[in-house]
């Protein structure tokens, strides 16, 4: 932050102002709905995997793996959303595995899909990825 929007950050009406543009160009799609250093670090990461991938003459594709706690949640996270505006704008197909685990454990419980306090997929969480893949 430089030494003027350090000054400006005192004032209740700039704060005020720079929250709701900030919103409004979440809300837009002018601005990623995560905006954490890495996710910004993260998307031009993919950005340089897919110009090397289109480059060897093969199609991207980005799938999109969910940790638990995304599945366990019914909205969206920031960084979903953030990863499926990163696709649609740089129209990479790609194919979001969260509400096939979400539907999964409507009748299973999650202890199925992922390793309890581990974190990665059972075996049947890597089965039901592949079939929707």
């Amino acid at each position: 932050m430089g030494d003027a929007e350090k000054w400006m950050s005192k004032s209740i009406l700039y704060r005020f102002v720079k929250k709701n543009l900030i919103l409004l160009g979440k809300n837009t799609g002018w601005l990623d709905p995560d905006l954490t250093a890495d996710w910004i670090v993260g998307r031009k990461i993919l950005r340089q995997l897919i110009d090397e991938i289109e480059s060897s003459g093969a199609e991207p594709i980005l799938v999109v793996t969910p940790p638990e706690h995304w599945v366990r949640n019914e909205d969206p996270s920031s960084l979903e959303k953030s990863i499926l505006r990163f696709a649609s704008r740089n129209k990479v197909k790609a194919v979001n595995l969260t509400d096939v685990f979400r539907e999964k454990i409507k009748n299973t419980p999650i202890q199925t899909l992922y390793i309890p306090g581990d974190g990665h997929w059972t075996g049947e969480g890597h089965a039901l990825a592949a079939s929707a893949i």
